[in-house]
């Protein structure tokens, strides 16, 4: 999460400006694993604010094998990569009826 939010929440403040979205994350709950983050405003806007945290994760995404070593670009065969989104209905609708145009256009 602090990929996300960034530096005195600058990253986040950033993406919300961009996508004219509200997004929320979480505090840590005790025993909790998981830190969610809500965002919220208009269909397009939400896919463009995920559409620009993904471009974030895929960019910024390194791995340090040493702290001798410099990191160096992740490479996507040899690592896991997990995200959750939960959508509502309204927005998964949204999402399927664009992709399905999309691929028409294909």
């Amino acid at each position: 999460m602090s990929l996300l939010i960034g530096a005195k929440g600058h990253q986040i403040n950033k993406i919300m400006k961009e996508s004219h979205t509200t997004i929320v994350v979480n505090q840590p709950i005790s025993r909790m694993t998981y830190r969610t983050a809500k965002i919220q405003g208009y269909h397009s806007d939400i896919a463009k604010a995920c559409r620009i945290i993904y471009e974030m994760l895929e960019e910024k995404s390194a791995i340090a094998y040493s702290i001798e070593k410099e990191p160096s670009q992740l490479d996507y065969t040899k690592s896991k990569i997990k995200s959750k989104f939960i959508f509502t209905d309204q927005l998964a609708n949204f999402l399927d009826k664009r992709k399905k145009k999309l691929l028409q256009r294909a």
